[in-house]
């Protein structure tokens, strides 16, 4: 391998390594934003439930 093919190689290899970097970070930001939706949806519910329980304290 010449001094202008190892070159081209590492650059290839490089805008691969960058892509993939890229990839992962879109990934990982849907994955949070899905997170966070659920999240939301657990807190509602959650604040749902405790609105509408309404239980009778049989110790007061």
């Amino acid at each position: 391998m010449d001094m202008v093919t190892g070159i081209a190689s590492a650059s290839i290899q490089m805008n691969r390594t960058q892509a993939m970097t890229d990839v992962n970070t879109a990934m990982l930001g849907k994955v949070l934003d899905t997170v966070q939706e659920q999240g939301e949806a657990l807190q509602q519910m959650m604040d749902t439930m405790a609105a509408s329980t309404r239980l009778l304290d049989v110790y007061a």
